[in-house]
């Protein structure tokens, strides 16, 4: 025996190897140990990567292979021992390994190698196409022997226990990560040839590196192919290996390696067992080809990223083998396309009757809870199919140690967790389509109906055998039904089809929304026969199927012979609407006009209107669906220019929506409108709320030009404080905007009447009160002075509201019709209401009657008076009964200014005819009208100053500047954020003002009615005399308070 002890030797050199061990007969056939201890190797550059290997310069030339360390048997019948313990190889430059291990034609049974406590650091590679990191073992060859061996002996031929393979150099590291070239921590080839079972152990294995980077591996074990005797004759032993990277550096999400990171091929058995930790690795952590993989004990798979299997990737003809006890956890891995944990394909023919499952379940137990295998997935992504687990064959194959079905088997074996909604996480290979509903609450639908050019949208899944959800590819086809004599068959008329849209992509996790264009068909005798769209999967024949009828141009389209579709008709084209799409039947029509289809003596027929009434139509989309009623309809509208409410609703008092009125509770708040009527009037009587006051003139011009513009209403679409101070400010001017029903299926003529009384009522209430003070002396002395002044108050409140209505009533529209058979024509409607004809139906002209007389006989005579009434007093008639109007009209005003009051009214005049006369959607001119009529108002209002009261003048002024600020920012702003915050800053002044003016009244109503301060049990300002009183008042006429006091 020969002994060869080498220990403490320190390398530096280059241009070759460190440390070369030869075994050969041609020197010994003693047996030889060699024993290599506490030896640092490190530096060594071997760079002579040129210099050939052949058999003549064998073995001078295995100098070339490694930069630290080579082992080299050969040609002999010795037995040859090495062991390595507590070396170090650090910082070596290898041009083919950094340590190689050769055995040529060595004993079997005879030569082994040893690590114990080792460790390579840093090394890294020259530029060579099979260059290796780390520690590297190349081929195990032995002489071929023609007398073939039957029964193998185990040949342990190597071993390395409590290995660290460390790789962590920054700059080598960015320098190498995207080389072409395959890098291998460890790395077995073994001869098919050898007539024994080679057997490699490593146990114990430390693995990290910076990052495991592109086409870097761990382990690449394989057994050669094309010898004579091919077998896997390589048993592969890995216990407790822990892999990854430093300081847990995520995967790249950039670039997947699609190498492995142990690889094994043509192995009979790869045994992997112990506490394992595989984690933050690109590219499959174990990729296994034609190889068995038997896995038992702990193991950790966590942040790999790959292109199929994370964590374990089976290709050909591999297994997974589960011995117990086994305890697997899958955390967190990805996958591009299949299986985010464990992948599996093997391309065989079909059927896959009879075949062995990729997975294997080795437990020999009775009870399926009590097999000690678990598999924990958490987390698990892939992009194709299968988050935990793609395998095939996964289902109709069998288990060669276990009795139980596969599926059972990997349900009650395997637990998920996953933060996907919809998540299938076992899947394998499709091979059936099915139909689905993409939303979940719909029924399935089995047909479909299309016009010409139509894209259809049907919702598709692809299935595995266990019904599971699976990534696919779907051919799909076009048949119709043939009759030929007494034979029926399939006629396939695919080229009807999209030819892009025959072979489409059917994900998993989810239905599949696939289109298809389909175009007419050619024979018309087609359309009146059975036509059928096929979804299959590629290889497979179960075929899921839809029933197609094909239909004629949807009104408002006609078919196109060059495009072979359906486009807009010369009707649309005339009215200005060009841009039409039959895949979902709708047009776009300019906005704030209307679009629908209407049903009138069993015929359907499309109508159009420019105009639509504002909040009756859509302004959020301009896209009309011109196959479906009311479609651009909101607030419960319907029919033509959504004038009517949809059935079970009611138009309602103070609003233009439509609301359920079908409630004996909503009924009474008619009841609470007459209430509040009077209450009001009391209000104005009792404070003093009066117009002779000056006060409420430029509150009311600021509430009738804001309610009008539209940052109002999309400040009213929030349910927001504003909305309540709005609502306020409109009970104070009494423009009442909280909808009131007043009785079950009221119409839009029975609103307009009644918003016609509500205003007299108020003016009926008050007038009742001066009749009935003629008559009582009590009555006479609560509301001496004052009658009169409140009722030209509520005249002026309701000026607004009777010429609103006024203008509505009058307000026509022109709807334009084309019939199913093709001819056109247009008729003129209310456009408030447009099922009602304009002029023609009876309750329409007598509201158009009333609207006139209210004109005629209120609008204009007030206008008048309010311009010129100090003028009329010489004539009789106006001195002797109008005088006390007049001068309420013109009491807050100085005497040469007293045409004000008709100047203000011109400009709510005017402020309402625009607003009437514009289009909704011509909003930019209506706010350059608007800021335009009120900057002159509060130009002339600011060198006029017409009040005789110098505060009143700054109070109107006031008004007309946030009035004025609020329109130029709607007009300029390009944000509606903006104009939403302008409009609330207007809202929010406009309401501290009317606070200020309530209880400015609130105080004069205290002081000047005594009953009030004796109903509340207080005295206000009890040193006001008599004459005080009188002279607090503000001044009218001359005369007239002369003749009250």
């Amino acid at each position: 025996m020969i002994s060869v002890n080498i220990s403490v030797s320190n390398t530096n050199c280059g241009g070759g190897t460190g440390l070369l061990l030869y075994f050969s007969n041609y020197t010994t056939n003693e047996p030889v140990i060699a024993n290599i201890s506490d030896v640092t190797l490190q530096s060594n550059i071997n760079a002579d990567t040129k210099r050939p290997f052949s058999s003549s310069n064998y073995p001078i030339a295995i100098n070339t292979l490694a930069s630290c360390t080579t082992l080299l048997f050969s040609h002999g019948n010795y037995q040859a021992s090495v062991f390595i313990k507590r070396s170090i190889w650090n910082g070596c430059y290898g041009s083919l390994y950094n340590v190689a291990i050769i055995a040529r034609d060595a004993p079997i049974g005879k030569t082994r190698v040893a690590f114990r406590n080792v460790t390579f650091n840093e090394n890294h590679f020259m530029n060579s196409k099979v260059s290796v990191i780390g520690c590297s073992v190349s081929s195990s060859r032995h002489k071929e022997n023609e007398s073939s061996i039957k029964v193998k002996e185990k040949w342990n031929f190597l071993s390395i226990r409590n290995g660290s393979f460390n790789f962590a150099d920054k700059s080598i590291f960015k320098m190498y990560m995207y080389t072409v070239s395959d890098h291998f921590f460890f790395q077995v080839i073994v001869d098919s040839n050898v007539e024994a079972y080679v057997a490699i152990a490593l146990l114990n294995i430390y693995c990290k590196r910076i990052y495991l980077s592109y086409r870097s591996s761990i382990i690449f074990a394989k057994v050669t192919e094309g010898g004579k005797n091919e077998q896997k004759n390589l048993l592969l032993e890995l216990k407790s290996f822990t892999v990854g990277t430093y300081h847990r550096i995520p995967a790249s999400k950039v670039r997947v390696d699609d190498i492995g990171k142990m690889v094994f091929v043509n192995i009979g058995n790869v045994t992997i067992y112990g506490s394992n930790i595989m984690e933050c690795i690109s590219g499959s952590v174990i990729l296994a080809c034609n190889s068995d993989i038997y896995l038992y004990g702990s193991i950790l798979f966590v942040g790999n990223r790959a292109a199929n299997g994370g964590a374990i990737r089976l290709e050909q003809s591999s297994h997974l083998f589960l011995l117990e006890p086994t305890n697997a956890k899958f955390i967190r891995n990805t996958a591009f396309f299949y299986g985010g944990a464990i992948y599996s394909y093997a391309d065989r023919s079909l059927p896959l009757l009879n075949s062995l499952c990729a997975i294997q379940i080795v437990s020999n137990k009775t009870d399926v809870s009590d097999i000690n295998i678990k598999l924990y997935f958490i987390n698990n992504t892939a992009g194709l199919a299968g988050n935990s687990m793609y395998v095939s064959p996964l289902y109709e194959c069998h288990q060669l140690k276990s009795n139980f079905n596969t599926s059972v088997l990997y349900h009650a074996l395997s637990h998920f967790v996953s933060g996907n909604k919809i998540s299938n996480e076992i899947a394998s290979v499709a091979v059936s389509t099915q139909l689905c509903s993409m939303n979940e609450e719909d029924k399935v639908k089995t047909s479909y109906q299309f016009y010409p050019g139509q894209t259809l949208t049907i919702g598709l899944k692809t299935v595995d055998l266990n019904n599971a959800s699976s990534y696919a590819q779907v051919l799909t086809t076009l048949t119709t039904k043939l009759t030929y004599k007494v034979f029926e068959y399939d006629l396939d008329i695919s080229n009807q089809l999209n030819p892009k849209q025959r072979i489409q992509v059917v994900y998993s996790n989810s239905c599949t929304p696939l289109q298809f264009q389909i175009l007419p068909l050619v024979n018309k005798n087609h359309s009146e026969r059975e036509i059928l769209l096929r979804f299959a999967v590629f290889g497979y024949f179960s075929v899921a199927f839809v029933k197609l009828e094909q239909l004629d141009c949807p009104l408002g389209f006609v078919h196109n012979n060059r495009t072979k579709s359906c486009i807009c008709s010369s009707f649309l084209e005339v009215l200005g609407i060009a841009q039409c799409k039959i895949d979902d039947t709708k047009v776009l029509i300019p906005q704030a006009s209307w679009l629908g289809l209407v049903k009138a003596k069993s015929q359907l027929s499309l109508q159009y209107s420019l105009h639509c009434p504002p909040g009756y139509c859509r302004t959020d989309t301009r896209e009309v669906n011109v196959t479906h009623t009311d479609d651009i309809c909101i607030s419960n509208h319907a029919g033509i220019m959504c004038g009517q409410c949809q059935k079970g609703y009611s138009k309602t008092l103070f609003s233009s929506d439509c609301y359920d009125c079908n409630n004996g509770i909503k009924n009474f708040s008619l009841l609470a409108v007459v209430v509040s009527s009077v209450l009001y009037v009391v209000l104005l009587y009792c404070f003093k709320f009066t117009i002779n006051e000056g006060t409420i003139g430029g509150l009311i011009l600021w509430y009738d030009v804001i309610s009008l513009i539209p940052s109002l209403e999309l400040l009213m679409t929030h349910n927001n404080i504003f909305r309540y101070i709005l609502n306020g400010i409109s009970f104070t001017v009494y423009q009442l905007s909280t909808p009131h029903c007043i009785w079950d299926g009221s119409s839009t003529t029975d609103v307009m009447f009644f918003e016609y009384l509500c205003s007299f009522y108020l003016w009926f209430l008050v007038i009742t009160i001066i009749l009935i003070s003629r008559c009582s002396t009590k009555i006479s002395n609560l509301t001496v002075g004052s009658s009169v002044q409140v009722l030209v108050t509520l005249m002026f409140i309701s000026f607004s509201k009777l010429l609103s209505i006024s203008l509505n009533i009058l307000t026509p529209a022109r709807i334009h019709q084309l019939s199913p058979d093709g001819s056109t024509s247009s008729r003129l409607v209310w456009f408030t209401d447009g099922s009602v004809l304009y002029g023609k139906d009876p309750v329409h002209i007598v509201l158009m009657c009333t609207s006139i007389a209210v004109i005629l006989f209120f609008v204009v005579p007030f206008i008048f008076v309010g311009l010129f009434g100090v003028k009329l007093f010489q004539f009789r008639f106006v001195a002797m009964y109008l005088r006390p109007f007049i001068e309420a009209l013109h009491g807050p005003y100085k005497d040469k200014h007293r045409y004000w009051f008709g100047l203000m009214l011109i400009i709510r005049t005017l402020v309402h005819i625009i607003s009437a006369s514009l289009d909704s959607n011509n909003t930019t001119l209506l706010l350059i009208v608007f800021t335009v009529i009120i900057g002159l108002y509060v130009l002339g209002l600011s060198l006029i100053k017409p009040y005789k009261i110098k505060v009143l003048n700054g109070l109107e002024i006031l008004f007309g500047i946030i009035l004025l600020a609020n329109l130029m920012v709607s007009l300029s702003a390009s944000s509606l954020s903006v104009v939403e915050i302008v409009a609330c800053a207007s809202i929010s002044c406009g309401g501290v003002l009317c606070c200020i003016i309530l209880g400015y009244h609130i105080r004069i109503g205290l002081n000047r009615n005594r009953w009030i301060r004796k109903l509340l049990g207080q005295k206000c300002c009890t040193n006001c005399k008599k004459d005080e009183y009188y002279e607090s008042l503000l001044p009218l006429i001359e005369e007239n308070r002369h003749l009250e006091y």
